[in-house]
Formats: structure tokens, sequence, C-alpha cells
């Protein structure tokens, strides 16, 4: 009984393999995860209205220190 040499980039080829297969299947869950379109439109809505928010608040600040400021140099 002969044994047959076994080529030496074999296990390579064969870590390779398992490791795109595991890849994939953990691309195919996460894909899977995904939220529903309505979902991700809510929240990008809400996410708008919030920095919408800030925007503003931002702004009032900016003009309430603008009127201090003002206030101050005319000392």
């Amino acid at each position: 009984m002969s044994r047959r040499r076994q080529h030496p980039l074999v296990p390579l080829v064969l870590w390779l393999g398992v490791s795109l297969v595991a890849s994939l299947l953990a691309l195919v869950y996460v894909l899977g995860l995904l939220p529903s379109t309505s979902q991700l439109e809510s929240t990008h809505t809400e996410g708008m209205k919030y920095g919408y928010e800030l925007c503003l608040a931002w702004e009032e600040e900016q003009q309430e220190t603008r009127t201090v400021l003002l206030k101050g140099n005319s000392l």
C-alpha cells in the first residue's frame, strides 16, 4: 500500500476556503439583521428633528452671546 503525497498548499487552501465560507455566513447574518425601511426612515426623521433643535439652541446661544458682548462694549 502506497500513500500518496499531499500537496504542500492543501492545508492553506482548505483554511482559506473555510474562512471564506465563515465570512460569507457572517455577512448574510449581519445583512439579515438590518432594520426595515420604515424603521430607517423614522429614525432618520427623528435625527433630523433633533439636529434642527440643536441648531436652533446653538443659534439662540450665539445671539445671547452677541447681545451680552454688545452691551459690554457700550459701557
